[in-house]
């Protein structure tokens, strides 16, 4: 978040001024209000958005080099008007910002096809703005697989067991590692159907992990889950 205070055009991220992120983009910032008159050109009556595209925020995926913000939106502090595709095409210019690029497709189930696509790789998907403002991620079978995959283990998969979701997440995943999750499913529907009291049941889910990993955050979860679908 990009804005404007006694001034100074600070910028802001997950909330915070002195992230280890935030402090490197403020510095990228300040480069980009000096050698782009942003003293003249930049609007302080508008709060900017940008993606921040450097080494250290890389998630998944690989941007080959290229380290720099990316306009994504903006809304007028004083209206609290959120600004369309063409006013931010307009910001772009006039503050030498790149703009996200537009998808020229016809409709959602048309995006939704495209989105199940898995040959498509290094791609992490769309933010869909609706006419009222409304956005919406929707992001590639393939990179929700490669999340599903970073995130991969038994306290994963009971959280998404209880959240209801669990086959929508696993099916995301690459076919050797989906029959990796689904050998972890298997145990920990075996430990639920065993005729054992529930004390019993989540000591042993705490086994199936190394003992020191076994921390009081795991075995809540072991509790949760049992009790969630004890029989």
């Amino acid at each position: 978040i990009i804005f404007e205070y006694k001034g100074k055009i600070y910028m802001t991220t997950r909330g915070r001024f002195v992230s280890p992120t935030g402090l490197i983009a403020q510095k990228m910032l300040d480069a980009y209000v000096t050698e782009n008159d942003w003293a003249k050109n930049y609007n302080p009556e508008e709060t900017i958005l940008v993606e921040i595209i450097i080494p250290e925020t890389k998630v998944h995926l690989h941007y080959e080099g290229f380290n720099d913000f990316i306009l994504i939106g903006s809304t007028n502090r004083e209206t609290l008007a959120d600004y369309d595709f063409t006013n931010l095409t307009m910001i772009s210019e006039r503050l030498h910002l790149p703009l996200v690029r537009k998808w020229r497709g016809k409709s959602l189930e048309e995006l939704k096809k495209m989105l199940k696509d898995r040959s498509i790789k290094n791609q992490e998907g769309f933010v869909v703005r609706f006419h009222g403002g409304l956005r919406s991620k929707f992001k590639f079978e393939s990179y929700i697989g490669l999340m599903v995959q970073s995130k991969l283990s038994y306290t994963y998969l009971m959280q998404r067991k209880i959240s209801g979701n669990l086959e929508r997440m696993i099916s995301t995943l690459p076919e050797e590692i989906y029959a990796i999750a689904l050998q972890m499913v298997e145990k920990l529907n075996l430990t639920i159907a065993e005729k054992l009291e529930p004390k019993e049941k989540w000591q042993k889910l705490y086994l199936l992990i190394p003992e020191e990993d076994c921390t009081d955050y795991y075995k809540s979860i072991c509790r949760k889950y049992v009790k969630t679908f004890y029989k």
